[in-house]
């Protein structure tokens, strides 16, 4: 190996180091505790333009700053058992990897303001983040999305204002919570989110439609769920047993609470405005689950359609018999013809 070789692996290395460790300009500020023995650590590596995560972070970290850089995904986390902060707020975030927040165990605030996400995905770690109650998506491009993948009813605090909102059904709860808040908001203000179940919803900055073009522009209480066609939502999900084979899963000591929460819900609906069409045989016994059958008026295109089909089959087959008659007659024909022609010739022919 030649000197400048060597000088080149060097250099690569000391590259690879200093892409992977800490950077010089980050503030590391180190706060002992008076009652124990580990030290606190707080990381602020924030405006220092990175591209991706940092490398090197104190294990002891309590608080992880990298907000206004020029990160755009973040395909994991590195474990940090006592993160109780972390700020993400004004990169250019596109994709989190969701399931990697499981090694921030102790993760209590996360603010992820001012990115460019499209959708969000904390349902499916909520189990792995114990502690985890506060949450900015704020200024984002979510569109729509259910209050489960927001991670309610466990996080307390929600900031999702300044998103482009599409105004669907499945924006519907929200629709019906602003709406909620915004009629009581000269009211005591605890008293008005516990009667909208919406205190976990913070309402700073805007909530207005961004979609559909009908509504573009409107602010989201002056879209009633009517307007959009969507039946009444509900603040939470009624848990139903497992089914197989029509039959619920379920024992005596819980059956009997079950079915006062399903019959509960049954009445809510038949008083309701907009009420769920269902079918005449459409009953249910304690165990057996009847699914409704479908409507003469969703079978009737299908028949159509098959009775085209058919049509189009039965044509084509008297085509194709009527193109082989056709050819018999004609090879039919060529044969006579030749046979005459056999006689004639046979006919002709001088007698010595």
């Amino acid at each position: 190996m030649t000197v400048s070789d060597f000088l080149l692996l060097v250099a690569f290395a000391s590259w690879i180091l200093a892409c992977s460790s800490l950077p010089t300009q980050c503030v590391v500020e180190k706060r002992h505790l008076t009652f124990a023995e580990r030290t606190r650590t707080s990381v602020y590596c924030n405006r220092l333009g990175l591209v991706t995560w940092p490398g090197e972070i104190p294990s002891s970290t309590y608080r992880l700053d990298l907000a206004h850089n020029n990160i755009k995904n973040v395909s994991s986390f590195p474990p940090l058992p006592y993160l109780y902060l972390l700020d993400l707020s004004y990169n250019s975030i596109e994709t989190v990897s969701w399931m990697s927040l499981r090694t921030l165990p102790a993760l209590q605030i996360l603010s992820l303001q001012g990115n460019r996400l499209q959708y969000v995905q904390l349902n499916t770690v909520i189990a792995y983040l114990p502690k985890l109650s506060n949450i900015n998506l704020s200024l984002n491009k979510l569109a729509s999305f259910s209050q489960y993948v927001l991670g309610w009813p466990q996080v307390t605090s929600i900031i999702i204002n300044d998103n482009p909102f599409r105004c669907d059904c499945e924006l519907s709860w929200l629709i019906d919570k602003v709406t909620c808040l915004e009629a009581c908001k000269w009211s005591n203000r605890q008293t008005c989110c516990l009667s909208c179940s919406a205190c976990f919803l913070v309402l700073n900055g805007g909530f207005d439609c961004k979609s559909p073009s009908q509504l573009y522009q409107r602010h989201l209480f002056t879209v009633p769920t009517q307007l959009l066609g969507c039946g009444p939502t509900q603040t939470a999900k009624t848990e139903l047993p497992t089914i197989e084979n029509g039959t619920f899963l379920i024992n005596h000591s819980t059956q009997a609470e079950l079915w006062k929460k399903v019959n509960a819900t049954e009445s809510y609906q038949n008083k309701s405005s907009a009420k769920i069409p269902t079918s005449a045989n459409d009953q249910t016994s304690a165990y057996n689950v009847t699914y409704p059958t479908e409507s003469t008026e969703t079978k009737s295109p299908k028949r159509e359609k098959h009775t085209i089909l058919y049509i189009i089959i039965f044509g084509i087959e008297i085509c194709a018999v009527l193109a082989c008659i056709a050819c018999l007659v004609r090879l039919m024909k060529k044969t006579n013809l030749c046979c005459n022609r056999q006689d004639l010739n046979v006919n002709n022919i001088p007698l010595r």
